[in-house]
């Protein structure tokens, strides 16, 4: 990804302040997820820092803990960037923050929490790595500290999951089924089901782009699944 900022309407504020090729990277791909949802029949409901102009996005802002929210019929979808997820059971709420984790690694660069019905049917979880994250997770010693990490998003846990009853929920509920780990790089469909963990292909002008509104829509079909 040479340009990330040509595949993006930035504010002049942003592109002004933000240098770091990383950082432009994580816009880009929060974006893309955005778009996959509308493919798929979403409307964004509520969200600033996003807004659509003559068939364009443009992002005005996105800071730590941004949110937008989606609908589509009787179903929610929350979508949150950089957002802390809470360490306690007790911190937690079902329409605001229905994860949590003791786990040191709270921060993931995308959640995106999923109702219908109004009830919590789980999370994707999902990071941008601007790097080839697939080459360095086949060497365990130098990806033990990615590991430690995803392992940590997978193992997140609820007290609301579905109609399940508190206890219930915290004992038997997997929310997070999947964690997604992003990279610019293109590689045939990958993953590993020792951490539940999927690598996904984005960035601007890869082949593999035009399969993220599949993927998700997937992903959204198996949180409904019993």
């Amino acid at each position: 990804m040479r340009n990330p900022a040509d595949s993006l309407s930035v504010s002049s504020f942003y592109q002004f302040q933000w240098k770091r090729t990383d950082k432009l990277y994580e816009l880009w791909c929060f974006l893309q997820f955005i778009k996959a949802l509308e493919e798929k029949g979403w409307e964004l409901a509520t969200g600033p820092a996003v807004v659509q102009e003559d068939g364009k996005y443009r992002l005005s802002s996105l800071e730590e803990g941004t949110e937008i929210t989606l609908s589509r019929n009787d179903e929610k979808i929350r979508l949150i960037y950089d957002g802390t997820v809470p360490q306690h059971a007790s911190d937690t709420d079902r329409e605001t923050d229905p994860l949590y984790t003791n786990n040191v690694h709270r921060r993931p660069d995308l959640r995106m929490d999923y109702y219908r019905n109004g009830a919590y049917n789980g999370s994707l979880v999902a990071d941008f790595k601007y790097r080839d994250i697939f080459f360095l997770w086949r060497d365990a010693a130098r990806s033990a500290g990615i590991r430690t990490q995803f392992n940590a998003y997978r193992d997140m846990n609820t007290k609301f999951y579905r109609g399940m009853e508190e206890g219930d929920s915290l004992r038997n509920s997997r929310p997070v089924k999947e964690v997604w780990a992003v990279f610019p790089k293109e590689i045939p469909p990958r993953g590993d089901e020792d951490f539940s963990l999927r690598f996904i292909s984005l960035a601007p002008g890869l082949k593999a782009n035009g399969n993220l509104a599949e993927m998700v829509e997937r992903y959204i079909v198996s949180l409904n699944e019993n």
